[in-house]
């Protein structure tokens, strides 16, 4: 799953792979977009006010398997197309080009989120309070080349994440222990080819702040990613940068 916290929030993706799990924006005026082939196995939920956008907008040939909730408008372009129903504060833009939404469309007031309901998910305060789980700060994680890299589970906690390079990044069990909790203070970054990769019964929860002004972008592009198995919601990202999060194959089953 995918959680972009902040007022303003939004998620935008090129390329093609899939999401595979929910997009969840509760603050005001967030909004996606998708210029992909890009499909997504879940829901897309706007539920803070709609401000100036508060919308979803896909021009791409990616298809949407869940329901579409937001406050503003939606728009379909290309030959997207949602198997989901869609709820929507705004209106449906006439459908284009060969776009189809194969669900119910219901047109109501999407009640916004309160502040308070978002305060289990302040991924600041949940980076603070994982600096002592993780023992010290480990400054920056920065891989390169083609060489392999295997973490067990536990807690990193990092200023900066940053993959290039072909190499992967394997995560494994350790007899009944699967769950990897990744910290990250300041930019993710994954480019080139190398993979992060999730053996069977891994789970990684990734906590991004963006910085201390909240403006260092998640971004994955290259044809690197997030590669999980086929569980559903092993990777859950939460993020609260108001710049870019942003993956042009963010995460893909096998």
């Amino acid at each position: 799953n995918i959680m972009v916290l902040n007022d303003g929030g939004h998620v935008t993706k090129t390329g093609s792979g899939n999401i595979n799990g929910d997009i969840i924006l509760p603050g005001s005026g967030a909004y996606v977009e998708f210029t992909s082939s890009a499909n997504v196995n879940g829901s897309i939920q706007l539920t803070g006010s709609r401000g100036d956008k508060g919308y979803f907008k896909h021009t791409g040939s990616g298809e949407v398997h869940g329901t579409i909730r937001v406050p503003g408008n939606v728009i379909l372009e290309g030959s997207s197309k949602v198997y989901g129903d869609v709820y929507v504060g705004g209106t449906v833009s006439p459908l284009r080009g060969s776009a189809r939404i194969y669900g119910t469309t219901h047109t109501e007031s999407v009640t916004p989120t309160s502040a308070g309901a978002c305060d289990p998910f302040d991924v600041t305060n949940m980076i603070e309070s994982a600096r002592p789980a993780a023992a010290s700060n480990r400054g920056d994680f920065q891989k390169t080349g083609s060489s392999n890299t295997t973490w067990t589970p536990g807690t990193y906690f990092y200023n900066s994440f940053r993959m290039s390079g072909s190499g992967d990044l394997i995560l494994n069990k350790v007899g009944d222990q699967g769950t990897f909790n990744l910290f990250v203070d300041g930019p993710f970054q994954m480019s080139g080819s190398g993979e992060l990769m999730l053996a069977n019964g891994v789970t990684l929860n990734i906590y991004h702040t963006g910085g201390s002004n909240h403006t260092q972008n998640f971004s994955i592009s290259g044809s690197g990613s997030i590669n999980p198995t086929s569980q559903f919601g092993q990777t859950r990202i939460y993020s609260n940068t108001t710049g870019i999060v942003d993956g042009k194959n963010a995460m893909k089953n096998r």
